[in-house]
Formats: C-alpha cells, sequence, structure tokens
C-alpha cells in the first residue's frame, strides 16, 4: 500500500465532514481521518495565513462546510484547505449573497448565526424560526442573550442547564453581556443551518424555550412576560428530570 502512496496510485477515499465544535476537534477528526495527525492540523491551523482569504483567527472554521468530499489520504493541511475554501466559494453563489445582503449580513456573520442556531435545536424544521428570533434581536439591537455561547465561552459541552453564575463570564462570547453577535462561530454550522438564517421564516417573536415534554421543540413568544410562564415551566420540568437521574 505505502509503495503505492508513494508513486502516486492512491484511490481517492470519502471524506464525510461532519460539524465539530473546537479546533482540537477538527484536528483530532481530520488526524483520525486522513494521513497527517492531529498535532500537523493543529499547527497548519495555526500559523495559516488566513487572512487572505478573508478571515481571522476567530472566524476560520466557517471555511470547513461539513459535507461529502472526495480526498486523498495523503492530502496535505494546506491543500485541504484550499480544496474546503473553493467549495465554501461554491456555496456562497450570487443568490446566497444576495440573501444575505438583503439580512443586513455578510457571509462570515451569516456563518456565525448558523452556528448558534445549529446549537440551539436538533429539529431542522424549527431552525428557520429560530433564526428569526435573532434576527428579529439583532435588528433591534437586544442582545442575542444566547445560552449555546455561555456554554461556548466556558467550554464544557455537557452543560445541561445554563446558571445565573454562568452569565457571568467575561468572554466576546457571553451574548448575555455583549451585543451583536461573537467574534466567530461557536462551531462549525452545518448547510441546514446556513440555509434556515437565509430562508428565516418571518415572525414578530423575541424569545423562546425548551418545551417542558423532551420532544426537543421548542415554544415561542413575541412579549417577555409572556416568555416567562413558558420558561418557568420548563424549568421545573428540567429540574425534575435532573432529579430523576441522581
Amino acid at each position: 500500500m505505502w509503495k503505492k502512496f508513494r508513486q502516486g496510485l492512491q484511490q481517492p477515499i470519502r471524506l464525510y465532514l461532519r460539524p465539530q465544535r473546537m479546533p482540537q476537534q477538527l484536528a483530532g477528526f481530520l488526524g483520525k481521518a486522513l494521513a497527517y495527525d492531529s498535532t500537523a492540523w493543529i499547527s497548519t491551523f495555526q500559523t495559516y495565513p488566513w487572512e487572505k482569504l478573508g478571515f481571522t483567527a476567530a472566524t476560520w472554521m466557517l471555511v470547513f462546510l461539513p459535507d461529502v468530499y472526495e480526498v486523498y489520504w495523503t492530502t496535505a493541511p494546506e491543500r485541504l484547505i484550499e480544496r474546503m475554501y473553493e467549495a465554501y466559494q461554491r456555496f456562497w453563489n450570487e443568490e446566497r449573497r444576495k440573501k444575505a445582503e438583503a439580512l443586513g449580513l455578510t457571509p462570515i456573520e451569516v456563518g456565525i448565526l448558523a452556528s448558534i442556531v445549529e446549537h440551539e435545536s436538533y429539529r431542522l424544521s424549527e431552525r428557520p424560526l429560530i433564526a428569526s428570533v435573532y434576527l428579529n434581536r439583532l435588528r433591534l439591537g437586544m442582545p442575542l442573550q444566547a445560552d449555546p455561547t455561555v456554554i461556548y465561552a466556558i467550554g464544557d459541552f455537557s452543560i445541561t442547564r445554563v446558571t445565573h453564575k454562568m452569565l457571568e463570564i467575561d468572554s466576546p462570547y457571553n451574548t448575555y453581556k455583549r451585543r451583536g453577535l461573537p467574534p466567530g462561530p461557536i462551531g462549525m454550522p452545518s448547510v441546514e443551518s446556513m440555509e434556515a438564517v437565509l430562508n428565516y421564516t418571518p415572525s414578530a417573536y423575541l424569545y423562546f424555550c425548551a418545551r417542558p415534554d423532551g420532544s426537543g421543540y421548542h415554544d415561542f413568544s413575541e412579549t417577555y412576560q409572556e416568555h416567562l410562564v413558558k420558561a418557568r415551566t420548563y424549568q421545573r420540568a428540567l429540574s425534575r428530570w435532573l432529579a430523576q437521574k441522581k
């Protein structure tokens, strides 16, 4: 096999690139799927001139759009980044760029918002409505107050309940304390979440919370008073569920 690799006779493989939360996780995933180990990937992520592609140290993960790619197992990290950027450019065709512009967002800002929507619900059908809530908040200058951004700032993705103490963390990713979008994505958003933002469901909703039935769906509200009633019902249900797990 190695003789074939040296002679350039290898066959391309299918790389199923799934959404990853942190650079270290992405490096670990690629280190297991391809020839170069995770250390090589992390080193490349840290030294690659992302600014030439229009990205920063906080936004470069958006280049890695989750999808299925045909690549060679021995593909070098720099070459894979080039491949990912080519796919990123194809995704951001003229139609999608116009939709982003209509929202008052850049493609990178759409990706950042999509990463939040991604981690608010695993129910694909309601992501366009969740995107609507956050777009409404952005238009009004309200804080996004997105729990997934706080969890990302803490770095503990096992958290099931965000406490008031957690909301005090000093981080540019804490959207309870900072207005607007965070400086970068809180993970690699899926294509479904990107489309949910670009094709959001128009609404007057400003709030949402998980339903107490454990279905994974959410209840939406236009006023804070209405939201409080629903949120308290959910918190009581969550407390009972956590107590049963102990």
